[in-house]
Parts: structure tokens; sequence; C-alpha cells
């Protein structure tokens, strides 16, 4: 599997993953500073002439964004023709959005962008918006079926008041028993924001996407995690 770099303007620079071959691809965000209700364009160039067999494919996008349009097309740069897939976007609010990895198929075959994020400008007059850094604390990579862990969504530099753990749970994957569990006011105190028991009854991955939560001013963006379930 080779590296291929993803860039987006001077905002930022994500590494692409690509399975066979695949294409390289390039990433621009324009304007580079969007504001809150004000469309902006994440544009993909792929190094593939044929657009008619490139896909993106995107998932799920935060509930604070709009999609207005999309639109792929043929474009000649200098001698070469790339395909170019634009997706024309709204952000509801200002801070810092997290997309989860584009995939591209193309014939040569497909690129990962990986997980990357920008940031949205705050309007004049906008109430700030508090986004604490949330981390899973102690997760192991590999546990076994059968097995019960639990797994602690933690804040750090964070002291305003919480929403509910109900507020975080997450869907329940498929192959595992989850159920959340009771907060103590210490662990509240000590930025204790969610404790799930996981019971993996399959062998396989346990995967919690990225999600990003808003709740009144502040806006949650809980990392992914990934753990490898092995048979006993």
């Amino acid at each position: 599997m080779k590296k291929l770099l993803v860039f987006i303007l001077i905002v930022f620079a994500i590494t692409a993953n690509a399975q066979d071959s695949g294409s390289m691809v390039a990433v621009t965000i324009n304007p580079e500073a969007p504001l809150p209700g004000m469309p902006f364009n994440l544009t993909f160039v792929i190094d593939y002439p044929f657009a008619d067999s490139v896909s993106v494919i995107a998932q799920p996008f935060s509930s604070s964004i709009t999609v207005d349009r999309i639109s792929k097309y043929p474009r000649t740069f200098e001698t070469q023709t790339r395909t170019v897939v634009e997706y024309r976007l709204i952000s509801n609010t200002s801070g810092r959005i997290f997309f989860n990895s584009f995939s591209i198929y193309t014939p040569q075959g497909v690129t990962e962008t990986g997980t990357f994020t920008i940031t949205i400008g705050a309007s004049p007059g906008q109430q700030r918006i508090i986004t604490p850094r949330l981390y899973w604390e102690g997760a192991p990579l590999v546990i076994t079926t059968g097995e019960r862990i639990v797994l602690t969504l933690r804040a750090s530099n964070w002291a305003a008041l919480q929403p509910p753990p109900a507020f975080f749970i997450p869907e329940v994957p498929a192959g595992v028993i989850l159920s959340a569990q009771g907060l103590t006011a210490t662990e509240r105190e000590g930025g204790v924001v969610l404790k799930l028991l996981l019971i993996p009854l399959t062998q396989g991955e346990f995967v919690l996407p990225v999600r990003v939560l808003q709740y009144e001013n502040t806006r949650f963006e809980i990392p992914a995690l990934r753990i490898r379930i092995i048979s006993r």
C-alpha cells in the first residue's frame, strides 16, 4: 500500500492511503476561512481523465453541515485532463468541523483521504463555541470475546456544566453488548463524560466512528475508537 499526499490549500495537510494502485488526489477548500451560513466548496481533483468512471464516497457529515450541491466533471489542467468532484457545503455553526475519510474509486484502484478538520470562523456577534478536548482513556488495542471492559470518555481542561451521559451514548455496533455505566460526582468533576461496558460476542473489529455533538454553546468532537476482537 503506497502513500499519496493530499492537501487542502495552505489550511492543512493529510496523507491518503491508496489500495491497489490508486490515483493522486488533491483536495482544496474555497474560501479558505468560511463563515457560518456561507457556502464553501470542498473540491477533489483526481488524476484520472474519465469522470464517468470516478466515484467519491463520503461518510455521514456532521449534523452542523448542509450539503447544498455535488458536481462532477472533467477539467483540463495545462495539457492533462483530470476529474473534479466538488461538494458545495454550508456550516450552521462556527468552530472545527471533522470530516471522516472520503473513498475515491477509479479503475486504477481506491484512494482513502483519511480524516481531516477545517475551521469555520465566527460571525460578528456570534456566541463563542467551546470545544473541550475529548479522548478515550486507556482503551485497549486488542480484547477477547466474552471479556468485559469499561471504556472511559474523558474531557481535559474543561469545567463547564456537562450534559447527561445519555447525550454521548453511540449506536451499538453488531456483535457486542454495549451499555452505559453510572458516573459518580467525583468522576464527573474529574472530566469523565461517559463510561461504557463492552462485552464482545464475536471476533472481528469493534469500531466507534468520529462523532461531533453540540450541547448549547459546547461542541463535543468525539474521536474514533477501534479495538480488535480475537477468539478466546
